[in-house]
């Protein structure tokens, strides 16, 4: 209830301050980021806006920016409107760092990437966001103890021997 006064409060004054904003040859104008903003200030006090469901947003921007090789905290920042540093606290106060929230989604797409025989291991790499077949393989060896070729022969014959 009160969030709703807020937003009946707040919004004329918005639409008063867009009205009145002028250029230097006196023709009205917009300053899109003030207002987006404001707006994105407003949005992060629904009750919908908790740490969880700000998580869960940051996991879907990932998914997508992954295989776009974009997944970085300034990517994110800039998606959700947002200083790096806004995104950093958002993300303390959900108990997550950016580098763990990116291991994390990362370990749970490589199973069905290494799983999926077509796919070659730079492919795999393309598509956990890693620039280098090199670099993708050091931090693959750091999370499993063993290379994604290994993996994928050992799973291989997993599935076989259930077959």
């Amino acid at each position: 209830d009160k969030l709703w006064a807020m937003l009946s409060y707040l919004i004329p004054l918005i639409a008063i301050v867009v009205l009145f904003m002028e250029d230097k040859k006196n023709r009205p104008y917009v300053k899109f980021s003030a207002v987006q903003s404001l707006v994105a200030h407003l949005i992060d006090l629904l009750p919908g806006s908790s740490p969880a469901s700000t998580l869960a947003e940051l996991k879907r921007h990932l998914h997508i920016f992954l295989p776009m090789g974009r997944a970085t905290l300034a990517q994110l920042a800039l998606a959700r409107h947002c200083s790096v540093r806004k995104l950093q606290r958002q993300l303390e106060d959900a108990g997550e760092s950016f580098s763990a929230l990116l291991c994390g989604i990362r370990r749970d797409l490589v199973p069905q990437y290494l799983g999926n025989p077509r796919l070659d291991i730079g492919q795999v790499a393309g598509l956990l966001g890693f620039s280098r077949h090199a670099s993708f393989t050091r931090w693959f060896i750091q999370q499993y103890a063993c290379t994604p070729q290994q993996w994928r022969r050992q799973h291989a014959q997993t599935t076989a021997t259930n077959n």
